[in-house]
């Protein structure tokens, strides 16, 4: 989790409950992630990952609750990467406990949000570049013609 805060400036939080914990309680593992959210972090700078399992191997739930400082990292489309990712982890049964699949998946997500944020950066910059090329271009195209105007004038 060292590695993720480390590449997105987003402190991810594990919490793991059983299903009776909140089913009964809450409409739903969100509603309850996100009551924990608020009164767990007194910030916009966390990401709680609530896994809820039951009595069964395949009876269990996930829950992402972020902060919304989180969300130039934590957009809807690598947040459903994650969640697939993760799953995948989980159901490869490779794994006795929700941490080690959490932790691959996690470490993994980092290197990726990392590359999307820079990726994001560059087409800022390449954007910003062709934008100020463009103004010089056309600053020197106008700038000769009023020269040629001043000089047919005089």
């Amino acid at each position: 989790m060292n590695q993720f805060y480390n590449a997105t400036g987003i402190a991810p939080c594990v919490m793991v409950v059983r299903n009776e914990d909140w089913m009964g309680k809450y409409n739903s593992l969100e509603k309850y992630g996100y009551d924990k959210y608020l009164s767990k972090f007194d910030d916009e700078k966390h990401w709680l990952l609530v896994y809820s399992k039951g009595d069964k191997d395949d009876d269990w739930y996930f829950e992402g609750i972020q902060g919304n400082d989180t969300d130039s990292v934590l957009c809807k489309t690598t947040t459903y990467a994650f969640i697939k990712d993760l799953e995948e982890n989980i159901n490869s049964g490779l794994y006795s406990n929700i941490t080690i699949p959490l932790q691959i998946t996690l470490d993994e997500f980092s290197v990726k949000a990392m590359e999307t944020h820079f990726d994001t950066i560059n087409l800022v910059i390449w954007i910003t570049v062709v934008f100020v090329e463009i103004l010089f271009g056309a600053a020197w195209i106008f700038g000769d013609k009023l020269d040629l105007r001043e000089k047919q004038n005089n």
